[in-house]
């Protein structure tokens, strides 16, 4: 399961959400952090900022993250598909 967590005046996340559209990677859940409980899973997890992509494994445990919406498509995708190796590597 991927959460992709963005904010309602936040332009990256906007950007972020339409280039994965184009790519054809909407397979996410959006987490929006206005909401408090998802404010705290972003910090919780060591993060400051959003956009902020996260994978999670069948168990529920990270396996990886991506910050911010500069990485190349490829990274994207290697996200999506699961090709990362290691929580926190993409970033």
């Amino acid at each position: 399961m991927i959460t992709l967590f963005t904010g309602d005046t936040c332009v990256a996340c906007k950007a972020l959400k339409g280039r994965l559209t184009v790519m054809g990677l909407e397979d996410y859940q959006e987490a929006n952090v206005s909401n408090i409980t998802h404010k705290n899973t972003v910090m919780d997890l060591g993060f400051r900022g959003i956009p902020l992509l996260v994978r999670y494994d069948h168990e529920g445990e990270v396996e990886a993250t991506l910050l911010g919406n500069t990485a190349s498509d490829s990274d994207y995708q290697s996200f999506f598909f699961g090709r990362s190796k290691d929580k926190g590597d993409v970033q």
